[in-house]
């Protein structure tokens, strides 16, 4: 029998976390829409689509400034506590699970260097699905909801087994309530990405641990079609399979090997799509580059450490940004003590991969990182009194930084 399926009480308080942990923030999404003022300034000059409100809903938003374009309008109204959900890059994935790439608006600034599509930042698979279930649930906005969250409990589920596994049932159900009470978590739920690009990947390291390596395959080439970080799977299936190929020199199948390649098959299949549609297959890296920064070497980042003051929460230069940045860089050295090398590998490859260009986001895009919220785990369950500390801690700051999502504030 699994050592989990014999402690089931750890898998029922991840799930109980789970739970009142996305409620509360439905909660505050609404305390939001009654109590906090939209930042109009934020929504006009980053709004990529409107949602338009159903009728008869008594809140609305403060109209688009006269001075600027407004955004194209999505074919389906939603109630307010389900709009507020639609800020920053959630937008992004409505527009193009509706109208797809290629089209281009008004309110598109940063034209690109390259004339590349500025929807080509966001990788399809996460879009792709909201079309397909938005029949069945109402809207692309809706189906981005279900499928964010969906892919939640999946990912704690599977983080829960894997570092149950390799460290005990301490270090799990610490590693699990980090991940859903860091500050930047509630983008978990949000109708981006991150979760389902988090769920995959550790679908993808959990079979290669189990010694399926096609299965891990098909799951990184999936994970590379969410998110960037996707492709870094690659290298940590081939470290994995050349380990276990060593642990036992009769295993002379080459079935690991070629599986390890299926996550640079799936960013390939990208940057076909859109060398084939849009005359640029590195459409996805020039979109980045306009709105992060380059990726140059030294990287860029440093440019940016010392290039001037530091605010508490910015889209550069930011506090906030710069200590995850260290705290990820130091879990994902240490990760190597306490971690299998593939797992290890994938996350000190997730932490360094968005440093290359600069602070940008980096807190949100680290959850990809989950080795580091395992090797967390490791360390705060040796000290129990920190752990709680720490938990209390980082869940206010999830609350206030949900709240600063919600009424359109820059939180990364």
């Amino acid at each position: 029998m699994d050592s989990v399926e014999r402690h089931p009480a750890g898998l029922r308080e991840a799930t109980a976390l789970l739970v009142g942990s996305r409620l509360a923030l439905l909660v505050l999404a609404l305390f939001a829409l009654r109590y906090f003022p939209i930042n109009a300034y934020n929504r006009d000059h980053n709004s990529a689509y409107a949602i338009p409100l159903a009728a008869g809903d008594r809140w609305r938003e403060p109209a688009v400034a006269p001075d600027q374009a407004p955004p194209p309008v999505s074919a389906h109204a939603e109630p307010s506590w389900i709009a507020v959900w639609a800020r920053w890059d959630a937008l992004w994935y409505v527009r193009i699970a509706e109208v797809g790439y290629a089209e281009r608006f008004g309110v598109d600034d940063l034209p690109g260097t390259h004339g590349e599509p500025p929807a080509t930042g966001f990788y399809p698979l996460m879009s792709l699905l909201m079309r397909a279930l938005a029949p069945l649930v109402g809207s692309p906005l809706r189906a981005g909801l279900v499928i964010a969250n969906v892919a939640l409990a999946f990912a704690v589920v599977l983080l829960f087994r894997l570092t149950h596994r390799l460290a005990g049932a301490d270090a799990a159900s610490i590693a699990v309530t980090l991940l859903l009470v860091f500050p930047p978590g509630f983008f978990l739920s949000a109708p981006y990405a991150d979760s389902l690009g988090l769920a995959l990947s550790l679908a993808s390291l959990s079979a290669a641990l189990r010694g399926s390596p096609a299965v891990a395959g098909i799951f990184g080439f999936l994970s590379a079609l969410s998110r960037p970080m996707g492709v870094l799977l690659a290298p940590a299936l081939a470290i994995q399979w050349w380990q276990s190929r060593r642990a036992d020199p009769s295993r002379r199948s080459w079935l690991g090997a070629a599986a390890s390649l299926l996550p640079v098959a799936g960013l390939a299949a990208f940057l076909l799509y859109c060398k084939v549609f849009f005359g640029d297959p590195w459409a996805p890296f020039h979109r980045q580059e306009t709105w992060r920064g380059p990726m140059t070497w030294p990287p860029a980042i440093f440019h940016e450490l010392a290039g001037g003051h530091f605010a508490l929460l910015a889209p550069r230069h930011s506090v906030v940004e710069l200590v995850a940045a260290v705290l990820f860089l130091v879990l994902g050295a240490l990760a190597f003590r306490y971690l299998p090398l593939s797992v290890a590998a994938y996350g000190l490859g997730a932490t360094l991969l968005p440093l290359a260009t600069s602070l940008f986001s980096f807190s949100r895009l680290a959850l990809a990182a989950f080795p580091a919220f395992m090797t967390a785990g490791v360390l705060l369950s040796r000290r129990p009194a920190l752990a709680r500390g720490l938990v209390a801690f980082f869940g206010v700051l999830l609350g206030v930084f949900a709240l600063f999502y919600f009424s359109w504030n820059w939180i990364g």
